[in-house]
């Protein structure tokens, strides 16, 4: 399965929680509410499926499926933000999916 292709059901399912960034955060390495138990199991999910995908070469091998969880609820909050447009989901979200550099300008010696 294809990170990109998972990373809009996360971003989904986490504005659920929009407006409690800090408090997520803090769940994950706390084990006293139901909510860290569930942020947890999203992160062991986020792990498996991100494992496939690196099995695969579909992911590089550094990317850690807590990172991929933390980002999306990043960008879930981020578009309840007063700074943020129309655009600004579906370009983070593009920006997570390919990074910033102009894929003319990577060379493998940086």
């Amino acid at each position: 399965m294809p990170v990109g292709g998972s990373h809009g059901s996360s971003a989904r399912w986490a504005t659920a929680f929009d407006g409690f960034p800090e408090s997520l955060r803090l769940t994950l390495t706390g084990n006293n509410s139901p909510l860290s138990v569930t942020c947890q199991g999203y992160v062991k999910i986020t792990d498996d499926f991100l494992a496939a995908a690196q099995r695969d070469g579909g992911a590089r091998p550094e990317v850690r499926g807590r990172d991929l969880f933390l980002v999306a609820l990043a960008i879930s909050w981020v578009r309840g933000a007063a700074m943020a447009d129309e655009s600004s989901h579906p370009g983070l979200c593009a920006l997570l999916r390919t990074g910033w550099e102009n894929p003319d300008d990577r060379s493998a010696d940086r």
